[in-house]
């Protein structure tokens, strides 16, 4: 999806310039990974405005420009830069090409503000000019509404190339288009092309690469397990041992669960040998601990020092080990209602929060995505059974329609089932089992008397939002259920100064 000079995003981009006097530009966006540059030219045509600045250099600003506009719209900044030759950093700023360093000695002023639409990052956009501008930081204000119609153009534009996609009648295309799409790490990959997966999890993956500990927070089968391989394949520790426990395997059997994890020493129970523990087999390496909350608390005590001293103690020894692991965990349940249910140590939810990635569900993703793993699961399941199955039309809108309380897993399930199940080669919206769970229906509202219709509403928010928490709905199925889009639901909240809902939001999104 690369823009094309006629795009009406670009004509918007090059009217901004203009009214700015920008002497260069860029706008990069996030979604393709492809920026383009005024004056006229993706940043690969090496395109600029003086015919007679050197070609290296030009190529190299352009670099930076790009690596500037990347770096905004990630970390949702706006850098503002009014005399380059004032700033400590830019003044000599050093690229790095393959043939050595350069030196650019830069002089003008530049800006770069990120952009979003519907809330979320679609790029950013770069502005360079040749002379100091003290007026700078009246710009953004003043192009603000440009930045968004960009924005919003292409991002709309990008869904409705997404529909279309999804739309032809040959699903194999739609497939191969979209396999270049998602996180590919060693033979693994996480399919999806959606902007949530994107900015929640894809950029977060690479951010974190060598930070410890790592907390991944989703519902079941999201694929938390899938993420945690990609930190690791991401990581300075790639080559060294990737190890997984599931907590909740020895559930109840503290002392099993201590043993594998920290090790035993030989003749520290009876009828048991020595256990080296995972802690010890993950050394230079990864361990990823899943269902956190599963464990024990004396496991977590153990845990914690893990994280604040990098040492160990097996059953039956009375010396240290240290350790050099990197660990990741990840839990099913947000860690607060863990907390506060007093089965999860407060000060170890806190040191495993530093770094969080959130899955979004299957059911806040875009249908492109429903699809393309739908296409992915008939393909495999398709050579297990030595029939090649498809879908009827009428069989999408089905999934579509479907909430997918079990997410990637249970989608997975569903395929699988209906493949073989179906006798043809065309799989029937029959064949797909999807018994719908819905939540229960509202309470009944306002028990008492109000003395006006602002509070009667105020109260009902009130107790749409705990029903919400009770059911550990997301914003957008809670408006949704009472009839009303999320947007409307977010400026209610703040206009009644229900402040305490955002604990709710972030217990529920954790």
């Amino acid at each position: 999806m690369s823009p094309k000079k006629s795009e009406p995003w670009i004509s918007l981009f090059y009217d901004v310039c203009s009214r700015t006097n920008a002497t260069k530009g860029l706008l990069y966006f996030k979604l393709a990974h492809i920026s383009h540059c005024f004056p006229e030219g993706e940043i690969d045509e090496n395109t600029q405005r003086d015919e007679n600045e050197p070609k290296d250099q030009r190529k190299t600003i352009e670099n930076f420009m790009h690596g500037i506009a990347k770096e905004s719209s990630l970390n949702d900044d706006t850098k503002i830069i009014p005399d380059i030759q004032k700033d400590t950093f830019f003044r000599n700023f050093k690229h790095r090409e393959s043939s050595g360093t350069q030196l650019i000695a830069w002089k003008g002023a530049f800006l770069c503000i990120p952009m979003k639409s519907q809330s979320l990052p679609i790029g950013s956009i770069f502005l360079y000019f040749e002379e100091p501008a003290n007026s700078l930081h009246e710009i953004p204000q003043n192009i603000s509404y440009s930045v968004t119609e960009i924005a919003d153009c292409y991002y709309t534009n990008y869904q409705s190339n997404v529909k279309t996609y999804i739309e032809k009648e040959d699903k194999e295309s739609l497939l191969q288009q979209y396999m270049t799409g998602g996180l590919r790490f060693g033979e693994d990959k996480i399919l999806s092309i959606d902007p949530l997966m994107e900015q929640n999890v894809f950029s977060l993956i690479k951010r974190y690469k060598n930070l410890s500990p790592i907390y991944i927070y989703g519902e079941t089968g999201t694929g938390k397990e899938l993420v945690a391989k990609a930190l690791h394949y991401y990581s300075s520790r790639k080559s060294g041992p990737y190890v997984c426990f599931n907590s909740g395997t020895f559930r109840g059997n503290e002392d099993m669960q201590y043993s594998n994890l920290f090790g035993r020493e030989k003749g520290a129970a009876t009828n048991v040998g020595p256990m080296e523990g995972l802690f010890r087999i993950a050394d230079n390496g990864t361990l990823f601990l899943d269902e956190i909350g599963s464990s024990s608390q004396d496991i977590q005590v153990a845990l914690l020092r893990v994280l604040e001293e990098a040492k160990i103690r097996p059953v039956g020894s009375d010396k240290d080990i240290t350790v050099d692991v990197r660990v990741i965990v990840a839990n099913n349940v947000p860690l607060e209602s863990l907390v506060r249910a007093g089965t999860f140590r407060e000060d170890l939810m806190f040191r495993l929060k530093k770094f969080v990635i959130n899955i979004p569900p299957l059911r806040e993703r875009s249908h492109a995505d429903i699809d393309m793993l739908t296409e992915y699961f008939l393909k495999r399941f398709s050579l297990e059974l030595r029939q090649e199955k498809t879908l009827s039309p009428s069989c999408y809108e089905k999934l579509h329609q479907y909430s997918w309380p079990g997410n990637v897993r249970e989608l997975q399930g569903v395929i699988q089932s209906a493949a073989a199940k179906s006798i043809m080669n065309a799989i029937m919206p029959e064949d797909l089992l999807l018994p719908e769970i819905k939540p229960a229906p509202l309470p009944t509202l306002f028990p008492e008397p109000f003395k006006n219709l602002k509070d009667l509403k105020k109260e009902f928010y009130r107790q749409a939002l705990e029903y919400a928490k009770k059911h550990q709905l997301s914003q957008k199925t809670i408006s949704e259920l009472i009839g009303i889009d999320a947007s409307t639901l977010t400026r209610t909240i703040e206009e009644n100064k229900l402040e305490w809902y955002k604990k709710y939001n972030t217990d529920n999104t954790d």
